[in-house]
């Protein structure tokens, strides 16, 4: 009886909040059956045009606030989870760094990889190479590497007011060391991948993801700081390896020279395909793309559209866009 009532309660309030939008005459859902309050306008449409008829879903929040500015297919971005594939190296690569298992100094000797006998820690992320993050995730193991997993927001809910949102899952006894490479026993949302890579742009805070449905909750809006994680100090090599990776590596597609620098790491495994990203001047923005049926360098493809449209709107009118 009380969970069918705070069902009707949850609904009744739902409908109450899509009242002025009604009143207006105007649809509260958009493609995908999106809640469409509380979403950009210009850039909900710029993640659209750049997903076009491809089955993924787009997330772009601020950096330094947690401020969800669109969710381009709501229910695949924030209630389904799936595995990160190669964004877990963000993961992977804090976790060294924060336990002094590696500086980005460190060369590694590499047995498994074609072409490529050692490697650094730009060049690995810029090259997604998978035997050097085993070899570091073999170094911290597992034990705390879960524990810097679940620290970094993987296997909980990010904290955001949206409906059934999905806590993905982290095991706690992997099969294989392709837990540090691919993410294998790892499900993780695209909410919760923006907000990681957020921190990875703004020194390591984490902040709660809002979505501002009323102009009350804009007019009112303060940043939730969730915790700190003190990547400042330490994340340098990290940010130089995903700049090498869109200037120069599996993340190339989303280069934007004539614009500015795009930070980013591609993943593919079982044709899924994702990229996660930042940029370095205001309006900082996280921008997290996942396809189905795609891979990495495509959905860093799809990340440069988003990018070139929301920052520079001539060039995008001039390219066609």
């Amino acid at each position: 009886m009380g969970s069918k009532l705070l069902t009707a309660t949850i609904l009744i309030f739902s409908l109450v909040q899509a009242l002025p939008a009604y009143a207006a005459g105007k649809s509260t859902r958009g493609r995908f059956g999106d809640d469409l309050r509380g979403e950009d306008s210009a850039i909900r449409s710029a993640a659209q045009r750049a997903l076009g008829r491809r089955q993924g879903a787009v997330v772009v929040i601020e950096v330094d606030t947690g401020r969800i500015r669109s969710i381009v297919n709501q229910r695949m971005a924030v209630s389904a989870a799936s595995i990160p594939c190669s964004t877990i190296k963000l993961y992977v690569t804090m976790a060294a760094l924060q336990e002094r298992a590696i500086t980005g100094q460190d060369v590694i000797s590499l047995t498994r990889s074609r072409g490529f006998d050692q490697m650094n820690l730009v060049d690995a992320l810029a090259y997604s190479n998978n035997e050097f993050f085993e070899r570091i995730g073999q170094q911290v193991g597992y034990p705390r590497m879960y524990d810097y997993f679940f620290k970094f927001g993987l296997g909980k809910k990010s904290g955001v007011n949206f409906f059934r949102e999905s806590a993905g899952s982290l095991t706690q006894s992997p099969a294989s060391d392709r837990v540090y490479s691919w993410g294998t026993g790892v499900k993780i949302t695209a909410l919760q991948l923006a907000q990681f890579v957020s921190a990875l742009g703004n020194g390591g805070k984490i902040y709660k993801p809002q979505y501002l449905r009323t102009r009350k909750q804009r007019e009112a809006f303060q940043p939730v700081l969730l915790q700190d994680l003190c990547f400042r100090d330490i994340s340098q090599p990290v940010l130089e390896g995903m700049m090498a990776a869109v200037n120069d590596g599996t993340g190339k597609a989303a280069c934007l020279p004539d614009v500015e620098q795009i930070y980013g790491k591609t993943g593919t495994c079982r044709r899924t395909g994702l990229f996660a990203s930042f940029n370095e001047k205001e309006p900082r923005l996280a921008v997290v793309v996942i396809l189905k049926r795609g891979n990495g360098p495509q959905a860093a493809a799809v990340t440069h559209r988003i990018y070139r449209e929301i920052l520079a709107p001539p060039l995008a009118e001039a390219a066609g866009q």
